[in-house]
């Protein structure tokens, strides 16, 4: 390496030119100081220190005298107030990434020099001559930025042979051969030595670092193994236990002794430790998993595993039975209506807790939030309930028979309710080969039964009416009627009849009295017949009334006929009352709350 040129050979810097290379080219100069950053001069301290890096490290990127750069108050300075400028291709060759490879090779070159060559005799003779003033790490000469220093202590001594052992430098033990320090006037650059002295200590660190990790690995491991033989004493617990586990346990365990984990504990040099510690431990695979077991307990596991099926059956067994015994025990008769509690009474408790368990869980907090049982619970219930039987037919049976004494009120209620919309049969079969609804027979034998019980409502007023009809109410009717037309496309035959329709009128202050609902008979529902009771001809059937002569004759009678304004003078002071209740609702600015015919049903005596 050549040596930087004496002050006296120093060339006076032409700060209107590039400080770099102070060369007149076509490139645009730069000049920090006139930038519009907020950190003005940055420029300036990055190429200053730059610039002496490079010259420390001996690689100038180009013939730059670095002390031409400097007016006597620092190369920063003396750039700040002469508003120095360059190139831009010539400050990008001083920049930091240049810098850092620059020092990547100084520090490559410099290992390189003492570490990995073959230690000979001809090393000995590797020693810088007394007379030259050189490092004798670094082989370097003076520089006017990096003197040297002598070796005066016995100390520096052996701490530099400390090092050169420790880093197993065969370039420096052989310097060292020839003397001690002191003996044979050695120099040094601070920075060699205080680099020296860092790789020493990195290296020493490492190898206190790798003793105490394995140290650490080995007290985790052997706490492991004894943790996996001690469980072959628990006698409830069959010993098997998964390699993941035992690779967390590992190295939970590795990180509560403050050991340095970089990455995961490979699991199969694990496995390969502990099936050589444990001859007795089997690996067995299962899926992605890997399960380690004595095996000797193989065969107890399976036994367990077994018995404990067995158990979980005999439970289930034993829970079917309880609920099953109380399910036969419930009898049920529909007698024609829904009420508010028919759903719960025709179920066991039982079996509506145990479903309730089965879909929300035994938690006491979820089950006390569904104290009232959820639809779907009750449906489900109720199904189960229906489709249960005492004892079974034997042998192969087309369609299941349902007994009456355990139909729940779901599956009629189906069954009436897509029949009342439909008036489809297979849907309704359909339903009921699902074990979702009653049969169709059982639909028209219900409808049949209410047919009659109408009938029988009938029979006992002495008069044809509707049931839904309520007492004491002013009712009205409409007659008209009836006509089919035969002429349609879709018309199979014709018909002609009369329609009446009743309207109740209700009001707040006269609600009416509701008449007794329609109740099935408990006899009843053994009959199966889906035919409707025939009411006597005189409810259907008018005499007709007809006349043979145009003008029939009037019999004469011997009385005296007057005319009574009696009846004509009462009705007329209705109308009068009528009106004058009118008038005073006028007057007083109120609204009509009821009309004329609610009015006068109100006075009518009942």
């Amino acid at each position: 390496m050549s040596s930087l040129p004496k002050s006296k050979d120093v060339v006076k810097t032409d700060w209107q030119q590039c400080v770099i290379c102070q060369e007149n080219t076509e490139e645009v100069l730069q000049c920090p100081a006139e930038s519009k950053r907020t950190d003005v001069g940055a420029g300036y301290k990055t190429l200053a220190d730059n610039s002496v890096r490079f010259g420390q490290l001996g690689c100038m990127p180009l013939s730059l005298n670095i002390e031409r750069l400097d007016e006597g108050s620092g190369i920063e300075q003396t750039f700040i107030s002469e508003k120095a400028r360059w190139h831009k291709s010539c400050n990008t060759k001083f920049n930091i990434t240049k810098l850092r490879r620059a020092e990547k090779r100084y520090s490559t070159e410099e290992q390189s020099s003492g570490i990995g060559k073959k230690f000979t005799r001809s090393n000995t003779g590797s020693e810088a001559p007394p007379n030259i003033n050189r490092c004798f790490i670094c082989d370097e000469c003076e520089r006017w930025n990096n003197p040297l220093h002598n070796a005066s202590t016995f100390g520096l001594d052996a701490r530099v042979r400390k090092y050169a052992a420790v880093l197993n430098d065969q370039n420096l033990l052989a310097k060292l051969s020839t003397g001690d320090l002191v003996a044979i006037e050695a120099k040094y650059h601070n920075a060699c030595l205080t680099s020296l002295s860092n790789r020493a200590r990195a290296v020493d660190t490492e190898d206190k670092d790798d003793d105490h990790t394995l140290q650490l690995e080995g007290i985790a491991f052997a706490e492991l193994v004894i943790f996996i033989e001690d469980s072959r004493s628990q006698e409830d617990v069959i010993p098997i236990h998964k390699l993941v586990d035992l690779s967390s346990m590992c190295t939970s365990r590795l990180k509560q002794l403050g050991a340095n984990i970089i990455g995961r504990t490979h699991t199969s040099r694990l496995k390969d430790r502990i099936l050589a510690m444990i001859p007795d431990l089997e690996e067995h695979k299962q899926g992605r998993d890997i399960l380690l077991a004595f095996k000797e307990d193989v065969a107890m596991a399976l036994r367990r595993a077994r018995q404990s099926c067995d158990n979980e059956a005999m439970h289930l067994a034993r829970s079917a039975t309880i609920v099953r015994r109380e399910m036969m025990m419930i009898e049920n008769s529909f007698d024609g209506l829904f009420d508010k509690d028919c759903q719960h009474n025709s179920v066991p408790k039982s079996l509506l807790s145990l479903i309730n368990i089965i879909l929300y869980g035994p938690n006491i907090k979820t089950q006390a939030s569904n104290a009232n049982a959820t639809q779907a619970g009750l449906s489900i219930a109720q199904l189960l309930q229906y489709n249960s039987y005492l004892r079974r037919r034997k042998g192969p049976h087309q369609h299941e028979r349902h007994s009456r004494k355990r139909e729940t009120l779901l599956p009629i209620y189906l069954g009436l309710s897509v029949h009342a919309k439909t008036r489809s049969r297979e849907l309704v079969d359909n339903l009921y080969n699902l074990g979702l609804s009653v049969s169709y027979d059982r639909v028209m034998s219900i409808s049949t039964d209410l047919g009659n019980g109408v009938c029988r409502r009938f029979e006992e007023e002495k008069v044809v009416c509707p049931t839904n009809l309520r007492k004491r109410l002013f009712t009205t009717a409409a007659i008209d009627n009836i006509d089919h037309n035969p002429s349609s496309t879709t018309a199979s035959d014709s018909f002609h009849g009369t329609g009446i329709s009743l309207f109740q009128h209700v009001s707040t202050d006269c609600p009416g009295i509701d008449r007794e609902i329609v109740v099935l008979e408990q006899s009843s529902s053994t009959i199966t017949t889906k035919t409707v009771s025939q009411l006597p001809d005189s409810y259907a059937n008018v005499p007709p009334a007809s006349l043979r002569q145009k003008d029939p004759p009037v019999p004469e009678m011997q009385c005296e006929m007057k005319a009574d304004g009696s009846i004509y003078m009462c009705a007329v002071k209705e109308e009068f009352l009528w009106l004058e209740n009118v008038r005073a609702t006028i007057d007083t600015q109120q609204n009509l709350e009821e009309g004329e015919c609610i009015y006068f049903m109100g006075r009518i005596p009942f």
